[in-house]
C-alpha cells in the first residue's frame, strides 16, 4: 500500500530545499511506518496536492498563486473530526471486554483518532500524521506546501 507525505511549513522554501527521501534515511519513519520513501515531482506533486484537497475538502482552503498555500477553513477541524468522533462513540458503545483485548479491533477503533497509515505531514519539526497536523493548525495562519513524497507500507 502507498501513502503520501506532504511538506507543509509556516515559511515558504524554494524548491531546491523541499523535503527529499534523504530526510528520512536516518529517521524512524522508514522501518516503523514505511518500507521506503520516494520523491514525487512535477505533475505527480500537483496530483498529490489535489489528493490532499480532496482528503481535506472542508478543512483547508488550498490555493495556488505563487506556490500552493493552505489555511484552516472556518469550522475546519469540526468538519474533519465530527464524523470520526461519532464513529468512535458508536464503536465504544458496542465494544465488549473481549473486543478491547483484541489488538486488531482496538487498532480499527483507534484509526478515527489518529490514522497512522494515512497521509503524513513533514514540517520544520519533522513528520506527524495529517490528523495530528490538523489538530495543531492555527486559525488565520497561512501554511506553505513544499514537496510531496510517496511512502510504501
Amino acid at each position: 500500500m502507498h501513502g503520501r507525505i506532504y511538506e507543509i511549513r509556516e515559511d515558504k522554501l524554494p524548491p531546491e530545499e523541499w523535503v527529499t527521501e534523504g530526510d528520512f534515511w536516518d529517521d524512524r519513519f522508514e522501518g516503523s511506518v514505511a518500507d521506503y520513501v520516494v520523491p514525487r515531482t512535477g505533475g505527480e506533486r500537483h496530483t498529490d496536492i489535489e489528493r490532499l484537497r480532496t482528503l481535506t475538502k472542508d478543512v483547508f482552503e488550498i490555493s495556488h498563486g505563487g506556490g500552493y498555500t493552505l489555511k484552516l477553513a472556518e469550522n475546519g477541524k469540526h468538519e474533519y473530526f465530527g464524523e470520526r468522533l461519532e464513529k468512535l462513540k458508536s464503536a465504544f458503545a458496542d465494544m465488549t471486554l473481549d473486543d478491547f483485548c483484541d489488538s486488531y479491533k482496538v487498532y480499527h477503533i483507534s484509526t478515527p483518532i489518529n490514522d497512522t497509515f494515512g497521509a503524513y505531514v513533514y514540517g520544520s519539526d519533522g513528520w506527524e500524521t495529517l490528523d495530528d497536523f490538523i489538530r495543531q493548525t492555527r486559525e488565520n495562519e497561512v501554511y506553505y506546501i513544499g514537496g510531496t513524497l510517496d511512502y510504501h507500507y
